[in-house]
């Protein structure tokens, strides 16, 4: 695991695709990518990289199918809680042309309009936009990562934790320096 605050995203994913070379150089692993919804993102990583699985990862789904179902139901409730659980497992058993048509003709069924209305279209949109990459069901069964929690929660601990000790400070490097607290 590394970061880097000074290079770009581009020089960035280079060095990933580097180090992925090194562990791999035949190719005898299947590559698996695991990103955000940012298309100018998801088109610089298939830009430095062949015959990838490029993976949109669920904690970036979750939130819209929420913000969907409080368009709906309110904060708390139970029937919120429904609609996120019902539409997820559709989602992880590869239904998400499915999911997409439902929140579409909730819109349409209801005559929804104003807010509601661009909740469900926007979550639907998304989803239609990133189905070639939502395909949680293949990668389950290969055993492949759908979420990037475990890395970002690793992230957090290993730097927030180090930030906030006393005297503490990095450099540019990611080196620590100063007295430990």
């Amino acid at each position: 695991m590394w970061a880097s605050l000074l290079t770009g995203k581009s020089r960035f994913i280079a060095h990933v695709r580097a180090e992925m070379l090194r562990r791999d150089p035949q190719r005898e692993k299947p590559w698996v990518i695991v990103t955000d919804g940012e298309r100018s993102l998801q088109r610089l990583v298939c830009s430095h990289f062949e015959d990838i699985t490029l993976v949109l990862d669920l904690l970036h789904v979750l939130p819209k199918l929420w913000k969907a179902a409080h368009a709906l139901h309110p904060e708390g409730s139970a029937e919120a809680q429904i609609f996120v659980r019902q539409r997820a497992l559709r989602i992880l058993q590869g239904q998400v042309s499915q999911v997409v048509k439902g929140l579409r003709q909730i819109v349409t069924k209801r005559k929804l309009t104003g807010v509601s209305a661009k909740a469900l279209l926007d979550a639907a949109g998304y989803f239609y936009r990133n189905k070639t990459r939502m395909r949680y069901d293949v990668y389950l069964k290969n055993g492949w990562p759908i979420a990037s929690g475990a890395v970002e929660g690793a992230c957090k601990n290993l730097i927030k934790d180090r930030m906030e000790r006393s005297g503490m400070r990095w450099t540019p490097g990611f080196r620590p320096c100063g007295r430990a607290g």
